[in-house]
């Protein structure tokens, strides 16, 4: 199979007249004047899907990724552009070319589905560093994204958890206006040990010292946390996140535990949890917090699960996780109920595999979680391959998108400014609802018709 691949690739770099040279196995580098470089734009990088026709052993198909960089005056600059680019592309969990020039990216393919590639050394190694800086700190700072989920609170629980273990100082910083996840706070705050450690941005920000620890639950992005204030105040920052990488993300970091493999954040810190002093010691709704966060990520381990995530739903079983009381965090009251059927029953559907729905009535205080059930709920319509809720809150469009696999959600939301995974993504724009309706569907649209071509 790696023969068929080293022809593919060749085939496709002669036309250049450049060097293309295998330096170590599956792994090339190619050197190409700058004037054939828009010829393979132009084609959307075809040899990724020629690539993926090959067939191996088992029937598998191989997939490859491509980092590009341009615009330099060197070899050297231009290489650390194109490594600079390769990462972010397996970040984006591979299968496609992402081209770096200055600080800009352009992303092509990524049409398959993200293969697991992680390992549990890598949880090993990131557990003990993560217990050295841990040890290190005066206090800790824990917050997830604007207005937080599930996995965001659950992963931040975890992480607290690990903190209280060696008696250190900690809080997780929650807007409790905006979070969908109040009821799954609530649950936690029955725990003596967590009176006072929810507090607001204001709260939090007074709590940062020089010796402050900041860690950045389920997203890498600066534009999306909870709070830009405290982030800019804290000297010492780690950020443990399992969303495809975007082409904006938070640099210069103590310690960065980026897996796009995993299915949430939640499963992340469950990993960690294991190898870190304190893990074994989690309260049974600190575990309920955590199991809530996968559950949520994966439709109920209907989305991207692999064993690794029935190995961590396993970890917290053991620890005392209820899965009813996790469903009871998941209920909803009669309105927001009747808001998510109206939400379905309204939906619209567009060359029948897009499903949209759009909600202009009075906002549910859960407006977040019935949206994102509803888009759920979507791709059971048939013929769907891909689902999007719109609201929208305090002047901005918010769209929770869903997919079955065969349509990238997370590439039609990029283009909206927002990001996620293949079959699970979002966004937040700034517009009229219509407007942003129609945008969202000329992107849909657009994308539909390149993976049907």
């Amino acid at each position: 199979m790696l023969g068929a691949v080293d022809n593919k690739l060749r085939e496709w770099a002669k036309p250049t007249g450049g060097l293309i040279q295998l330096y170590e196995r599956g792994k090339y580098v190619f050197v190409f004047e700058d004037r054939f470089l828009p010829g393979y734009i132009a084609e959307k990088f075809g040899v990724l899907d020629r690539v993926r026709e090959t067939t191996g052993p088992g029937g598998a198909n191989p997939t490859i990724s491509i980092g590009i960089g341009r615009g330099e005056d060197s070899y050297e600059d231009a290489l650390e552009l194109a490594r600079q680019a390769l990462e972010m592309a397996l970040g984006r969990g591979g299968d496609q070319a992402a081209v770096k020039q200055g600080t800009n990216f352009e992303f092509f393919g990524g049409k398959s589905k993200a293969v697991e590639r992680r390992t549990k050394v890598k949880s090993r190694v990131m557990a003990a560093a993560l217990s050295d800086l841990l040890d290190e700190a005066a206090n800790v700072i824990i917050m997830g994204h604007k207005q937080a989920d599930f996995d965001a609170v659950g992963a931040s629980v975890g992480v607290a958890r690990l903190v209280m273990a060696r008696k250190k100082p900690v809080n997780i910083i929650i807007n409790r206006t905006a979070t969908p996840a109040i009821g799954l706070i609530e649950h936690i705050e029955m725990l003596p040990e967590y009176e006072g450690v929810f507090v607001d941005p204001i709260v939090g920000l007074d709590r940062i010292t020089s010796g402050t620890l900041l860690i950045i639950c389920d997203t890498h992005n600066p534009d999306y946390i909870e709070s830009k204030e405290i982030f800019e105040a804290a000297e010492k920052v780690v950020v443990i996140d399992h969303h495809r990488r975007m082409a904006k993300s938070i640099e210069n970091t103590a310690m960065t535990y980026h897996e796009p493999y995993a299915s949430s954040t939640s499963e992340i810190v469950c990993e960690l949890a294991q190898y870190i002093e304190g893990g074994a010691a989690m309260r049974k709704r600190e575990a309920e917090a955590l199991l809530a966060g996968i559950v949520l990520d994966t439709n109920t381990f209907f989305f991207k699960t692999s064993f690794r995530t029935f190995e961590a739903a396993g970890f917290l079983r053991k620890l005392g996780a209820d899965t009813i009381e996790v469903k009871k965090l998941f209920q909803i009251d009669q309105g927001s109920y009747r808001c998510r059927t109206e939400l379905v029953s309204a939906t619209k559907l567009i060359e029948r595999a897009l499903a949209v729905a759009v909600w202009e009535g009075e906002l549910m205080p859960d407006m977040g979680v019935i949206a994102a059930q509803a888009a759920d709920e979507m791709l059971g319509l048939d013929g769907v391959e891909a689902s999007f809720v719109l609201y929208q809150s305090d002047g901005e469009v918010n769209i929770s998108a869903r997919s079955l696999g065969k349509l990238n959600v997370q590439i039609i939301m990029e283009s909206l400014g927002g990001g996620g995974h293949l079959t699970n993504a979002g966004a937040q724009v700034s517009g009229e609802l219509s407007a942003v309706q129609e945008q969202l569907i000329e992107v849909a649209r657009r994308h539909l018709h390149e993976v049907q071509k």
